[in-house]
């Protein structure tokens, strides 16, 4: 009897020792692939942050283009009014002389009459 008590209690110690391990194993692996897990989303992580940094590059430059169009348009809207208010000028000069030639009536002063 004694040796029967003394094998189930050496079974019951392989069998804990056995369940030990496999919790062990299984905290083990759980750690691995928590890590493993980590890694991978720290590099989707990473890539998206690399990805919205280009993104922005590349929108800084269309913005410097943009502004640079915008100042060269405005360099020319400015000329053209310029150009605009000499053409008006000239066309009223040349309006003037051509009525002075189409009426040709001299302007009297009131001390004259």
């Amino acid at each position: 009897m004694n040796f029967v008590n003394h094998s189930i209690q050496k079974l019951r110690e392989q069998i804990e020792q056995r369940i030990l391990v496999f919790f062990f194993e299984i905290k083990f692996y759980s750690i691995l692939l928590e890590k493993e897990i980590n890694i991978k989303t720290q590099q989707r992580i990473d890539e998206t942050r690399s990805r919205i940094k280009n993104i922005k590059a590349k929108l800084n430059g269309i913005k410097e283009l943009a502004k640079l169009s915008n100042d060269e348009n405005r360099k020319k809207v400015d000329y053209r009014d310029k150009q605009d208010k000499k053409l008006q000028y000239i066309r009223r000069e040349r309006f003037d002389e051509l009525i002075t030639y189409l009426f040709p009536i001299q302007r009297v002063s009131a001390n004259e009459e």
